[in-house]
């Protein structure tokens, strides 16, 4: 009686790899909030995130990491777009109240002398 060998399965190196796309986009994810305050860091880091959980999502089995990825990195690009568009804006109202009271000392003036 011979036994016949049969070899080891070798290992899965499409899930494996697939399986670490889920994990740098989860990586990538928490790293788009913390820098999420950095306008353009923060949408590239956020968009990097996003697109590698959504590749990972339709490779593996590895749901869960990646779609923390997905939502972690579309909550960075939402905050990047929010804090790049409010800067924006708070710096241009600033600029208009600093010429309104420059306009109303020079209008107050006139108006006491005359």
């Amino acid at each position: 009686m011979t036994q016949e060998y049969v070899p080891p399965p070798l290992p899965d190196v499409a899930a494996s790899r697939s399986k670490g796309l889920a994990t740098a986009s989860l990586l990538l994810g928490l790293a788009a909030l913390v820098l999420s305050w950095l306008s353009l860091i923060g949408m590239i880091v956020s968009v990097l995130a996003v697109v590698l959980g959504i590749i990972a999502r339709r490779r593996t089995h590895a749901q869960v990491l990646s779609i923390i990825g997905i939502v972690t990195g579309t909550i960075g690009l939402v905050i990047s777009i929010y804090l790049t568009t409010t800067a924006g804006f708070f710096l241009h109202v600033e600029e208009a109240c600093a010429c309104a009271e420059e306009n109303a000392s020079t209008l107050l003036h006139h108006t006491t002398l005359g």
